[in-house]
């Protein structure tokens, strides 16, 4: 009696981890998507140079520089055409 009274005890367990393979089984086989990917190849970056700090006071917004963005789309944008910002001279 004692060897079925071990075999009772473990029931729960064994149900419990039934259900558990199911619920797994089936959100696995329900959320499985095949997406397409285009890889690229591995870049390495090294990091050199001195560290450098500069202050600078301006009114505004300091403008840098100007370039042409490419779309998705494959076209060429000129984003600061299109606004009032001029380089200063």
């Amino acid at each position: 009696m004692d060897t079925n009274f071990k075999k009772i005890k473990k029931l729960p367990v064994l149900i419990i981890s039934i259900f558990v393979f199911i619920y797994v089984t089936i959100s696995i086989s329900i959320n499985t998507q095949t997406i397409p990917v285009n890889s690229i190849q591995d870049i390495k970056v090294y990091p050199g140079g001195g560290i450098v700090g500069i202050k600078m006071y301006v009114q505004g917004v300091l403008v840098a520089g100007f370039s042409d963005v490419l779309g998705v789309d494959g076209k060429i944008y000129k984003p600061a055409e299109s606004t009032d910002i001029k380089p200063r001279r």
